[in-house]
């Protein structure tokens, strides 16, 4: 399998105002064809390079790319920027495909260039109002959830459409709102079969509290490794 190495990441202050280095990362994006990965530059470890902000990506990868999962797919709600702090860039680039899906015109348009086209599927909307059956798949190998104060609607809406997933990152932050958010989450995911795999996660170098991360049942043995997270 060939892969194509991308350094996308020192462009990414710059998309909102400067055509040519837009111009540059769709490019890149373009390159990759059916039967090539397109990654970014691996790491020393021989990793690809994660781009989230408490690696979101980098937890997928372990505990689903890693057991064989080379193909997935990705619901990525509250995206925001298309590569910098991206829950799915990197996915992206290792050949998945997803839906992206925020409610501000910026990230929509920046996504709409900079993301792969005929992997990903960019939509402008409020994640409390959209119409989930609208969505080809009801069920994804990572949901990403960040959408702030929204996370706990979103997430009922998600499951009452019968939306499932393998694995999914939740926003509860509860930093600002305490366990109003938090807790009836946790209890909408237990009640629905999830296993919450780390609790209260933290942004890097030990910043607040701020989401859980959860698996399908099927998934609650896997061993990874976990240096990664702050908790």
């Amino acid at each position: 399998m060939k892969t194509v190495e991308i350094d996308s990441k020192p462009a990414y202050r710059l998309l909102f105002d400067d055509a040519e280095k837009r111009a540059a990362i769709r490019k890149a994006s373009l390159k990759a064809l059916p039967g090539v990965h397109q990654v970014v530059k691996l790491t020393e470890q021989g990793l690809p390079e994660f781009y989230s902000q408490a690696g979101q990506d980098q937890f997928v990868f372990e505990i689903l790319f890693r057991f064989g999962m080379t193909k997935g797919n990705f619901l990525d709600l509250g995206c925001q920027d298309p590569v910098e702090l991206s829950n799915t860039y990197t996915l992206e680039q290792l050949g998945w495909v997803g839906v992206l899906i925020d409610r501000d015109h910026k990230f929509v348009d920046a996504c709409k260039v900079c993301r792969h086209p005929d992997r990903t599927t960019v939509i402008l909307a409020d994640t409390t109002k959209f119409d989930w059956s609208l969505l080809p798949d009801k069920h994804f190998n990572y949901i990403s959830l960040d959408v702030n104060e929204d996370s706990l609607e979103t997430l009922q809406r998600l499951l009452e459409s019968k939306i499932s997933f393998d694995v999914m990152t939740a926003e509860h932050d509860a930093h600002n709102y305490g366990d109003s958010i938090r807790q009836p989450m946790r209890n909408l995911l237990s009640t629905n079969g999830y296993h919450l795999y780390f609790g209260n996660v933290r942004g890097w170098h030990g910043g607040c509290q701020f989401e859980d991360w959860w698996v399908h049942p099927t998934l609650k043995d896997r061993q990874i490794n976990s240096d990664f997270v702050w908790l």
